[in-house]
């Protein structure tokens, strides 16, 4: 695999591996395996969530409020960027809505 950086991102990796003590090539290997790793995570943390919810299985609102959680968020738009192309209810279950609506598997 090959990653096309410009010459500013290349400058900007050099910077932060040289701080980091690391090679650019080391920095760049451990930060991916770090994001696979993370979503992953995030992604086994969702179907679980799901699958709870599915259940019926859910916390009170004062829970989450202990937790830290606001149960209605002033502006769930907001968060919208964040979320990864893709990553649907749908998706994290392995399904897709389009077969599932056609009664395809």
């Amino acid at each position: 695999m090959e990653v096309h950086l410009t010459p500013e991102q290349e400058a900007r990796l050099s910077r932060i591996a040289r701080h980091a003590g690391k090679p650019p090539e080391q920095l760049v290997t451990e930060t991916i395996l770090s994001l696979l790793d993370d979503d992953e995570g995030f992604r086994l943390a969702v179907q679980r969530g799901l699958a709870q919810a599915d259940a019926g299985i859910f916390i009170e609102e004062e829970e989450m409020e202990r937790a830290g959680f606001s149960p209605s968020p002033p502006n769930l738009q907001a968060f919208a960027p964040y979320r990864p192309c893709g990553w649907g209810r749908d998706t994290l279950r392995g399904t897709n809505s389009n077969q599932t609506q056609n009664g395809d598997s």
